[in-house]
């Protein structure tokens, strides 16, 4: 073979490999209870520390890009209430056919909490802004995205009672979020600490919304993150919460995604708590 035709043809061939390397495949499944074969919606599906990443929808489905380029990561699928599954990407790529993937419920070993005749007194923490003008969203309108506050307990061990978010403009049918509450770890979300997850449906357009945590006995001592998931479809930019200057925030762009804080801006986030 000329060495000319030989350098085109090796060339060709990198090329190839590479784009091969790169080519994105959708993969789609279905996600299930083990015990029930009941479709599991909005759980969580992407690729560990990578922002690439969907919830299912209300019939257990999912759809989500995945590529060689990303072979030695982890593919996760988690919800609240249920063990974790977690493969390599390379593994999932080679085994689309196994499209269904069911879910076994997680055991939560049940925390003592002593009670007494003490009455409580209560306070809200965090940002109270009702602001119509100064306005924030999420991140991205990637399913999954996720928009959190640091609230800073203080010394005494408090009951969180309820979650206010302020929302400044929805121009969204109906909106269906899913709020989390974090453990902070390294200056960032980590554990989630509720046992199950809590949902939030509203048709607003704007105004106050109050999320009851009482049901779920969430006593903490250490300051912890807390905001809301976009779990439903809705048009980018349709929807906005009331912010202030200042201040900072935590973000993650899809399920499985690294988090980030973010600064110069807070929003209408806050917390009533009982101690």
């Amino acid at each position: 073979m000329p060495k000319a035709t030989f350098i085109r043809y090796f060339l060709f061939v990198l090329i190839t490999l590479s784009q091969a390397a790169v080519a994105q495949t959708k993969y789609t499944g279905k996600i299930v209870d083990a015990a029930t074969n009941t479709p599991l919606p909005f759980v969580n599906v992407g690729i560990v520390g990578q922002n690439i990443g969907t919830v299912t929808d209300e019939q257990g489905r999912f759809t989500i890009p995945l590529s060689y380029q990303y072979g030695s990561d982890s593919f996760k699928i988690s919800i609240i209430g249920y063990e974790s599954k977690s493969w390599l990407v390379e593994n999932r790529l080679d085994n689309l056919g196994d499209s269904i993937i069911k879910l076994q419920p997680a055991n939560y070993e049940i925390t003592e909490v002593e009670v007494n005749n003490k009455r409580l007194k209560s306070k809200t923490i965090g940002s109270t802004t009702t602001s119509p003008f100064f306005a924030g969203g999420f991140t991205s309108n990637d399913l999954g995205n996720e928009v959190c506050v640091k609230i800073n307990v203080g010394k005494k061990t408090v009951l969180l009672d309820k979650f206010n978010f302020n929302i400044a403009s929805n121009n969204c049918d109906s909106l269906l979020f899913r709020v989390n509450v974090y453990r902070i770890k390294d200056g960032l979300p980590g554990d989630n600490l509720l046992k199950e997850s809590v949902y939030v449906v509203t048709s607003i357009t704007s105004g106050l919304v109050t999320v009851d945590l009482s049901p779920y006995s969430l006593w903490l001592s250490d300051d912890f993150a807390i905001g809301v998931e976009y779990i439903k479809p809705c048009p980018e930019r349709a929807l906005l919460f009331s912010a202030a200057f200042l201040g900072s925030i935590y973000s993650r762009t899809t399920s499985q995604g690294n988090w980030e804080k973010l600064k110069g801006f807070d929003l209408g986030f806050n917390v009533e708590v009982k101690y």
